[in-house]
């Protein structure tokens, strides 16, 4: 009844590429249903009064003992620093680039395409310690109750920029690079920087988890450490034909023939990258293809306007731990209150611990 759900559009966020050995750019779209936010507790506006409490708690629990929760000094986050820390450039290592058709670095920064109607901010609140242990921080989060994302907008290329060579054909895209997230995080559980490149290519930046499961199935696998090579994209991908053997491949595994063919086109008709596609990418197996126009849907759905917003609900983990806890959620209803939902108890919040939340929704204004 609030009208979240009416008209709830994928985000479609915008990267820009820069290729540092020849300056050469490249843009391209990617589409999330919320922004996920890290937390930088190094701009922590009481940073050294907090280090100093966690430093504490950690000498207390080795020695069998909790701190008093009076005595707790909890991380305070601006919601800007963390915004800020997702769009700001990072560099990709070992960037293979179409351009001097090397291995370089480059720069690669994230804006916004579009501003919907209803813009979502999951905090990275649940994190892994340098031990692969999973953790939740202790942090609050500073949430103004008006949201101005203008200035993340991307604009696209600009008068000056040169384009990197993406192939042949209007359609050929922008040139793969493996998400240096799952790069390092796979790196940093030992296996080697090719076999890393590898398993994103394959599973075509679908997570860690698929990534390491592609690995994992493939210890045996001579090629697997092998440097990457990067497919030549069709020339027009509208145009692609696919294998009716390959398709009789996927569908033997238990997939529809218009689900294993529509895995083949994403995957330029190769069998084992369809294969590792579609368990990778279930909730896209049925949508329709966007390629080719049509009476409705691909851009049509996507909304646009000002990047104005009002914060309207939040949802709070209550809990200290990754392994436990209970979820309640806030909305601000039509009178501007804010009425806490907690299972099937529902009562006004005088005091709405916005700074404690897990996931935000903002409402454009």
């Amino acid at each position: 009844s609030s009208g979240i759900n009416a008209e709830w559009p994928l985000r479609p966020g915008e990267e820009r590429i820069q290729c540092n050995a020849s300056q050469k750019v490249c843009y391209r779209t990617r589409e999330d249903f919320a922004l996920s936010l890290p937390i930088p507790l190094e701009r922590a506006e009481n940073y050294e009064a907090a280090r100093a409490c966690e430093n504490r708690k950690n000498a207390l629990e080795k020695a069998g003992e909790k701190i008093k929760p009076e005595e707790n000094i909890k991380y305070r986050v601006k919601l800007s620093a963390c915004l800020n820390a997702l769009t700001e450039a990072e560099t990709i290592e070992d960037f293979l680039s179409p351009a001097t058709k090397t291995q370089t670095t480059a720069s690669k920064k994230l804006g916004l395409k579009t501003f919907p109607n209803y813009l979502v901010l999951h905090m990275q609140k649940f994190t892994l310690t340098a031990n692969w242990q999973p953790k939740k921080l202790d942090v609050l989060i500073d949430v103004p109750d008006e949201l101005d994302m203008t200035g993340f907008r991307s604009s696209g290329l600009q008068p000056g920029e040169e384009e990197l060579p993406s192939g042949d054909g209007e359609n050929a895209g922008a040139p793969f690079v493996p998400d240096p997230t799952i790069v390092e995080q796979l790196m940093g559980m030992g296996f080697s920087l090719n076999a890393c490149h590898n398993a994103a290519y394959h599973t075509q930046n679908s997570g860690v988890e698929g990534a390491m499961e592609y690995i994992l199935g493939r210890m045996d696998d001579p090629t697997l450490n092998d440097p990457l090579v990067v497919e030549p994209p069709p020339t027009n991908s509208t145009q692609l034909t696919v294998s009716q053997d390959n398709i009789d491949m996927i569908m033997a595994m238990g997939f529809t023939e218009k689900q294993a063919r529509r895995a083949l086109l994403k995957c330029d008709n190769n069998l084992e990258r369809a294969a590792d596609w579609v368990f990778s990418h279930t909730a896209e197996l049925d949508e329709e293809d966007e390629v080719g126009g049509g009476d409705g849907g691909g851009a049509e759905q996507v909304l646009d306007g000002s990047g104005k917003y009002r914060l309207r609900a939040f949802i709070s983990h209550m809990g200290t731990s990754t392994a436990c806890g209970h979820y309640v959620a806030h909305i601000r209803d039509g009178a501007g209150r804010w009425v806490l939902y907690n299972d099937e108890k529902v009562a006004v919040s005088v005091t709405p611990p916005r700074e404690m939340a897990y996931i935000y929704f903002y409402e454009r204004v």
